[in-house]
C-alpha cells in the first residue's frame, strides 16, 4: 500500500549482527572497479574514486527489498561480491519473521508470488536465463503463522 505522505506505516525490525568490513573487503573492492574501468576514458576518475572514498567500518545490513504477492516483505541480507547465495529474510504484512530462503548466486528476483520467485540467472558469462524457483512452505512456518494469527 502506497502511503503518499511519507509518514511511518510500519516499522520492521530483525537482529542482525554488524559486519566489519576487512581489508580485503576494501581490496577486491578496489580491484573490481579499477578492473571494470580498465580500458575506459574514465580511468583516471574511478583511481581518484578508489583512492580518496571514504571506507566505511561495517557493510549495509541489507541489498533489496521485495514485497510478495501475498504482501509479505522479502529483505536481502547484503553479501560482498563473490559469496555464494544471496540470503533472503522474510516477514509478513503485519512485520513478523516468518523464515528466510537461500538463493543462488547471479539470480536477480523479478517477481515473488505466493508459491514461487522468478528471476533472471546470470552464468558466468554474464548469458541470462529465465528461472523460475517453487517456493515450499513447512509446517513449522505455517504453524508460526497461524499461531500469530490466533494470538
Amino acid at each position: 500500500r502506497q502511503v503518499a505522505d511519507g509518514s511511518i506505516e510500519r516499522l520492521v525490525r530483525a537482529a542482525v549482527s554488524a559486519r566489519e568490513v576487512a581489508p580485503s573487503d576494501i581490496e577486491r573492492w578496489r580491484s573490481e572497479e579499477l578492473e571494470w574501468a580498465a580500458n575506459s576514458r574514465f580511468r583516471p576518475a574511478v583511481e581518484r574514486f578508489v583512492r580518496d572514498a571514504p571506507v566505511p567500518s561495517t557493510m549495509p545490513a541489507y541489498s533489496a527489498l521485495h514485497v510478495d504477492a501475498e504482501e509479505n516483505l522479502w529483505v536481502r541480507v547484503f553479501a560482498p561480491s563473490g559469496e555464494e547465495a544471496t540470503h533472503w529474510q522474510v516477514f509478513d504484512p503485519k512485520g513478523r519473521w516468518m523464515g528466510e530462503v537461500d538463493l543462488p548466486t547471479g539470480f536477480e528476483v523479478t517477481d515473488i508470488g505466493a508459491d514461487y520467485v522468478l528471476g533472471i540467472y546470470r552464468d558466468g558469462m554474464g548469458v541470462e536465463f529465465v528461472h523460475l524457483y517453487h517456493l515450499e512452505k513447512s509446517i513449522s512456518s505455517l504453524a508460526r503463522w497461524l499461531n500469530a494469527q490466533l494470538f
